[in-house]
């Protein structure tokens, strides 16, 4: 990854991990569980004491290299056999850039993982659409109905 990119605290973490900002900020923590789980889901980002997850955590290195531009990265992975299988993705701002329906529908499905409303989500829509006129209460009711059921 970009050096710049590398630098963020807790890119390079290998655990022991303990809440799940650890592991969304881990670099090989999140190799580790693709790799051998399949694309993540927030339950899986809480499963800290998966004992082939961490193992291949620890195997996992970070890289800052300049020559990777900031927001794409560039993954190797060095088979038994020596093999090497190189994966680069390009990807610029644009590729970020979602419509305010494309990010409710995004946050909508992360949602669905934890189990939560999807009132809670469609309720902070309105409240980003149209401050003044949700008001702060419908605001604080969808983060009162959401916050007992997240996982930590």
């Amino acid at each position: 990854m970009n050096p710049y990119e590398c630098g963020y605290a807790g890119m390079d973490s290998k655990g022991p991990f303990s809440t799940i900002g650890g592991t969304l900020m881990s670099i090989p923590f999140c190799v580790a569980q693709t790799l051998l789980r399949g694309a993540p889901s927030m339950a899986m980002m809480t499963d800290y004491h998966d004992a082939g997850i961490n193992a291949l955590v620890k195997r996992v290195d970070l890289v800052a290299d300049a020559s990777v531009p900031v927001l794409c990265c560039r993954i190797e992975l060095r088979l038994t056999g020596g093999e090497i299988l190189t994966e680069i993705c390009n990807m610029t701002a644009s590729n970020y850039a979602w419509s305010f329906e494309e990010l409710q529908e995004r946050l909508v499905r992360t949602a669905g993982q934890e189990e939560l409303p999807a009132d809670c989500i469609a309720d902070l829509g309105a409240f980003c659409r149209d401050p003044q006129g949700t008001g702060v209460a419908a605001l604080n009711e969808a983060f009162a109905k959401a916050r007992p059921l997240i996982r930590r």
